[in-house]
């Protein structure tokens, strides 16, 4: 039978209730009761309104919660607990990951420290389901950030778009742009005012990231 990788999210608003993402898609751990589910035809377990009930635990290897240093450890628990019950056979296969911004990229591949954008005035931009912790996450950079556009997931900035959001960071005495990866790749080269902001994902407990490289080399060496 075929395992698969959970990673679960934790987003900051209603904390304990947020969960199960692929990596940028966030999603409710306990939905309401007329919440439809499909299978999404990955192999990553990924979970929201729409997508494949929390019972799918049970086919799951490993569970990782990510940005788990955006909640507190009575919403960990709780979402452990959660887990532990649909599938018990997790129990110490629950891992925790934190996103820590390393550094900013330029339009011309050159990067950029992050204290040179903490020393300016900065407008976020991006479309993603979770604004809330993009924006903590550079805030706790030490940005000062003076505005922000948020657009839908997975949203295509038309020229107007971006015209607008170029505009406001010019009246906010020229704040830097800065928006995710994702995001960044689809824009236009000559956006010179815009960066992206580099993120690392880390394993606060060293034991968890040797965990996972362990059930990693196991599930390639099953599928040969």
């Amino acid at each position: 039978m075929k395992r698969e990788i959970c990673a679960v999210s934790c987003n900051i608003r209603r904390r304990s209730q947020r969960a199960l993402q692929k990596f940028t898609e966030t999603g409710n751990a306990f939905p309401p009761k007329n919440a439809r589910a499909q299978p999404t035809g990955t192999r990553h377990f990924v979970y929201n309104l729409l997508r494949e009930p929390f019972s799918g635990l049970k086919r799951a290897d490993v569970v990782i919660i990510m940005r788990s240093d955006l909640v507190s450890e009575p919403a960990l628990a709780k979402i452990e607990d959660a887990v532990i019950c649909a599938a018990p056979q997790l129990a110490d296969r629950i891992l925790r990951v934190v996103f820590q911004p390393t550094s900013l990229r330029r339009r011309d591949g050159r990067m950029m420290q992050l204290s040179e954008a903490a020393a300016t005035n900065v407008h976020l931009m991006a479309g993603i389901g979770n604004p809330d912790a993009f924006q903590t996450t550079a805030v706790r950079t030490g940005m000062r950030i003076t505005g922000t556009s948020w657009f839908p997931d997975q949203h295509h900035n038309s020229n107007a778009d971006l015209d607008e959001v170029l505009n406001q960071a010019a009246a906010s005495n020229g704040a830097l742009v800065v928006t995710i990866l994702k995001d960044f790749v689809k824009l236009p080269v000559n956006c010179n005012n815009v960066v992206a902001l580099e993120i690392a994902a880390v394993f606060p407990d060293e034991r968890h990231l040797k965990l996972l490289q362990t059930i990693l080399l196991q599930a390639v060496s099953r599928s040969k």
